[in-house]
């Protein structure tokens, strides 16, 4: 059996072995569908009538698409029909089609959640389940493997799942990127793989250890000099800071609003700056910092307060 499309199934039969069928040669093959709902039969083939003694198979065509039918054949000689074969079942749907790759929808320093969207064209059969599957970027094909478990049934078993949360990670993966794609099962068992996809997996960098401090020796009345620390490996989400934003009030510690000095939009990994602007003798200024990398902006620092003496 071949699917030819939604609606038709191409079949074909072993011929009767010339010689061993009592009345001679074989004159022809009769092919009968059942219709698995309704339960109506018929012969859309008939070698015999149409003198096909040879024909041994045959494109079933206007089917319902999704439907289940099942199939047998006769054989026919001088002495009439033989016994009819096995019945044999099957279902008008072809491989899905279209099925775009997966996407990230969040990552931690551990997992990895995704989500895809049905195939856009099933096929006439219905998605009984799907698959997960995973490997290391630049490794090997073969090396993909089932997430987080071989045939995981909590995800094979669900149709109408669209997303999942792999946490099939060691301490060493962190940093790493991950291809991945999903395997989509039809009930005629055949199956369609998506696009693949890349994701990273790292988390936003963590909130800084300590707060902004202003080195008192380098500032003055009118200039604060502030230090913000650079953030090591393991503060840093998983991959590598790209920015860090310095912000302050302006507002002389009166509960304005906090503004980027340096850092955002325009990157910087600078760890002190200079204040000329704005600096009044006597008066409090606050200041914060925090980190971006790769997936975004990491939890501000604690705020200190400084005064301008």
């Amino acid at each position: 059996m071949s699917l030819s499309s939604k609606t038709s199934i191409s079949v074909e039969w072993d011929p009767v072995t010339p010689g061993v069928a009592p009345g001679g040669d074989i004159w022809g093959y009769v092919l009968e569908v059942k219709d698995s709902v309704n339960g109506s039969v018929w012969e859309p083939f008939n070698g015999v009538l149409l003198g096909a003694r040879d024909q041994i198979k045959y494109t079933a065509r206007h089917l319902v698409p999704g439907r289940e039918y099942k199939f047998r054949v006769t054989a026919y000689n001088f002495n009439g029909a033989g016994a009819k074969s096995n019945e044999f079942s099957y279902l008008s749907c072809i491989v899905p089609e279209n099925f775009a790759a997966p996407f990230k929808t969040f990552t931690t320093k551990s997992t990895i959640g995704i989500r895809w969207e049905e195939p856009r064209e099933i096929g006439g059969c219905d998605i009984t389940g799907y698959a997960v599957y995973m490997k290391e970027d630049g490794t090997p094909e073969a090396s993909y493997a089932e997430v987080n478990m071989n045939n995981d049934l909590s995800v094979r078993n669900r149709p109408g799942l669209n997303s999942l949360t792999i946490n099939k990670f060691v301490a060493a993966d962190l940093g790493k990127s991950f291809n991945m794609f999903v395997r989509a099962f039809t009930r005629e068992l055949t199956h369609l793989d998506s696009d693949r996809v890349t994701i990273l997996l790292a988390d936003v960098p963590d909130k800084p250890p300590i707060a902004p401090w202003m080195t008192q020796s380098e500032s003055s009345a009118s200039k604060l000099y502030m230090n913000y620390a650079n953030m090591d490996d393991s503060l840093n989400g998983g991959t590598m800071i790209l920015s860090y934003s310095l912000e302050w009030d302006g507002d002389r510690g009166r509960g304005g609003e906090f503004t980027s000095l340096i850092g955002n939009p325009k990157d910087s990994l600078a760890a002190q700056l200079t204040i000329f602007n704005g600096i009044k003798q006597g008066e409090l200024y606050r200041f914060r910092y925090r980190a971006r990398n790769f997936y975004g902006w990491g939890p501000y620092s604690e705020v200190t307060t400084v005064l301008a003496a």
